[in-house]
């Protein structure tokens, strides 16, 4: 009993003595972001340059989507729609299904028929069964309020 009463008090003291401690000091302020005006990603960064360009570009031409989406993933940083989207379509045309569900989100808000049916076939070949059933029933009420 006596065992217990002091093991007991000195629990209670470690932690009223832990409860007393300093807070921890906070981590120092990271040093200022530098970026290098020559600096190139070497990952799958979107920006190319034109060594990158022209050798995903013949790529493209032969048929390779991955090679047209980091194309399209370029031109769309760039700022330049068209090149963008003559990728991205290129390449979900390929069977790139990240490039055919973008073409699905690019066309899912259209308010014509005709628009959200290649929706619908882009997100069915997209294979973003999640997506489906909704959108699918979206789809099926325009066609109902045109015939």
């Amino acid at each position: 009993m006596i065992r217990s009463m002091v093991f007991m008090a000195g629990m209670s003291l470690a932690c009223a003595c832990l409860a007393q401690r300093a807070p921890e000091p906070l981590p120092p302020e990271p040093p200022p972001l530098y970026i290098a005006p020559e600096a190139t990603a070497i990952s799958l960064g979107f920006l190319l340059s034109d060594r990158q360009l022209d050798m995903l570009q013949r790529d493209a031409g032969k048929g390779d989507s991955e090679a047209a989406f980091r194309l399209f993933l370029h031109f769309r940083t760039v700022g330049d729609p068209g090149l963008a989207s003559y990728w991205l379509l290129t390449s979900a045309l390929g069977g790139h299904k990240v490039a055919q569900h973008w073409q699905w989100v690019f066309h899912r808000e259209a308010t014509d028929c005709a628009t959200l049916g290649e929706a619908l076939a882009w997100l069915e070949s997209s294979q973003s069964k999640d997506d489906l059933p909704g959108f699918r029933e979206t789809f099926e009420a325009c066609r109902s309020r045109t015939k």
